[in-house]
């Protein structure tokens, strides 16, 4: 394709406005998402605490233990994995479920988020907080709560309920 030819133009044309538009509506993230690290059973304690110090080193997480102040709660259950010949240690199976919080109380699964690994602790809690990154960006997030909002808006409708969810 030649510099001057008219379709080497349009190519320039339509690469610099779909650069334009990506410009102005990237924006950052507003604020830092809250994230409640539950550990669903005992043998996840030291999982959960690796998952939570990956959060707590970014800028755009912080774990919170308090219920009434997330955004996010991951779900985390863990089991050692031992066989009859001694070949495989220190290896862990982890399920993680993601849930979005959604007013003062309510979650509600986000499947996207939900994680199966199986491996050392540190590939496992890496795992888990890669998927959980990955499904909370602030229009997934949100998409999440207007779905939910609209949802309970059509159940009240129908069946004459309060929707408030403060």
């Amino acid at each position: 394709m030649k510099p001057n030819s008219p379709l080497f133009g349009v190519l320039i044309v339509t690469v610099m406005s779909a650069a334009l538009w990506l410009h102005a509506t990237a924006k950052p993230q507003d604020r830092k998402v809250r994230v409640w690290v539950f550990r669903a059973n005992d043998e996840a304690g030291s999982i959960v605490q690796s998952v939570e110090a990956k959060f707590n080193s970014t800028m755009r997480y912080e774990t919170v233990k308090d219920t009434m102040q997330t955004d996010l709660i991951v779900l985390v259950a863990c089991l050692t994995v031992q066989d009859n010949t001694n070949t495989l240690r220190d290896q862990w199976v982890c399920s993680s479920t993601l849930q979005v919080v959604v007013g003062d109380l309510i979650a509600v699964p986000h499947d996207a988020g939900n994680n199966l690994v199986i491996g050392s602790p540190a590939f496992v809690a890496e795992g888990i907080f890669e998927k959980a990154v990955s499904h909370s960006g602030d229009r997934e997030l949100q998409a999440k709560r207007d779905l939910f909002r609209k949802a309970t808006y059509v159940y009240c409708k129908r069946f004459n309920c309060s929707e408030d969810l403060k």
